[in-house]
């Protein structure tokens, strides 16, 4: 048996472990599930509210997708809960087990790893049901129509500082509910922000826009691409410009969408001027005109000659 395989087995089975790596899996999907059923409640009462200015046909098939995923919450909370149980099972053996016997520590390991995999399987299933949910809001949010929009909002805030307060709140709260560290998981930080954004109000989401284009210092991690949905094109656009030549080809091409063609013909302006040179271009492509690209295409030929 290598070398590794004797160290990961100590350490799952180690008495001063206690079933860490299940555990702190165990509260981040415990906390990605509460997120998530807190964003369908909202849903809900969002619908509720909005009901009757929405038509008949939209809001059978509307009802039919709560339905659903009213049903999914629960099938996810009964097979979660399963697995939290047999989390505490093996924690109630292993007490009575001699570890010190290999037969034992087998059998340990091996509940240990297949409950780390159906972990993992509820966890994705979390993660769906939360687009699934957002999804739903949103439409829910477009069928209400105009009357809506003027309406919508439940947050204001005084100043950046207040949006900074928020944020780090609502994160300090989820780390410290979660027994790890998170320094380096920026998507934890953007999945807090992300389940505040439906509930802010233009103003607040420009001043947002503006602190990523200022890099503030509660800015920094964040993921662009789950941000940009939420602001306006104006916004995409000017964040778009500050910080188009510091990101990496993947990072460009999941906010390129977000941005206008106006700016886009501008950015290809500049490219054939000579002016930019640290852009990926290759992440822009895509996004182009054939007007643009045919104006690249040509610049590109008479460079070569």
């Amino acid at each position: 048996m290598s070398e590794f395989v004797n160290r990961r087995r100590a350490r799952r089975l180690s008495d001063e472990q206690d079933n860490t790596e299940a555990n702190e899996k165990i509260e981040i999907i415990t906390n990605d599930f509460n997120i998530a059923k807190g964003q369908f409640e909202s849903a809900v009462k969002l619908f509720n509210e909005n009901k009757e200015r929405i038509e008949d046909e939209i809001v059978l098939s509307l009802e039919e997708r709560i339905k659903e995923i009213t049903e999914d919450i629960q099938i996810v909370e009964e097979d979660f809960n399963y697995l939290k149980n047999k989390s505490d099972d093996i924690e109630k053996r292993k007490s009575k087990l001699d570890l010190k016997r290999p037969r034992n520590q087998e059998r340990i390991l091996k509940m240990v790893e297949d409950l780390l995999v159906n972990l993992d399987d509820i966890e994705e299933e979390v993660e769906d049901l939360t687009d699934v949910i957002m999804d739903l809001y949103e439409d829910i949010e477009n069928s209400a129509g105009e009357y809506y929009k003027g309406k919508k909002r439940s947050y204001r805030f005084e100043s950046i500082e207040d949006i900074s307060k928020v944020i780090n709140k609502a994160f300090d709260k989820l780390k410290d509910t979660l027994s790890f560290d998170f320094t380096n998981d920026r998507s934890s930080k953007t999945k807090t922000l992300v389940a505040l954004l439906p509930y802010l109000e233009e103003e607040e989401l420009n001043e947002i826009a503006d602190m990523i284009i200022n890099d503030h210092e509660d800015m920094k991690g964040l993921k662009l691409a789950t941000i940009f949905p939420f602001l306006s094109t104006e916004k995409c656009d000017e964040i778009f410009l500050a910080k188009m030549t510091s990101l990496n080809q993947g990072e460009l091409s999941s906010i390129v969408p977000f941005v206008s063609q106006k700016v886009l013909s501008s950015l290809v302006d500049e490219y054939i001027k000579g002016n930019v040179s640290k852009v990926n271009m290759n992440a822009i492509y895509p996004f182009l005109s054939q007007e643009d690209i045919k104006r690249i295409f040509f610049y590109e030929l008479k460079q070569g000659n």
